[in-house]
């Protein structure tokens, strides 16, 4: 993983993982989230969005199986 500031303030993270694939999270200053993966494709989410995301994230965490 690797974390960096671009010339816009907006922090970029790159998941390098297996087979060469390296999906992209930019978190603007505004809080809005974009992913990006290996083949181009986007999603986008607004501040809200992604804490609420991040919420189910710890939760399912936290579920025995």
């Amino acid at each position: 993983m690797e974390r960096r500031i671009d010339e816009d303030g907006n922090t970029i993270i790159t998941l390098c993982g297996v087979q060469g694939c390296c999906p992209t999270v930019k978190i603007s200053l505004d809080g809005n989230v974009e992913i990006t993966d290996d083949h181009g494709g986007k999603v986008n989410l607004s501040a809200a969005e992604f804490a609420e995301l991040q919420q189910a994230g710890s939760a399912a965490a936290n579920v025995e199986v």
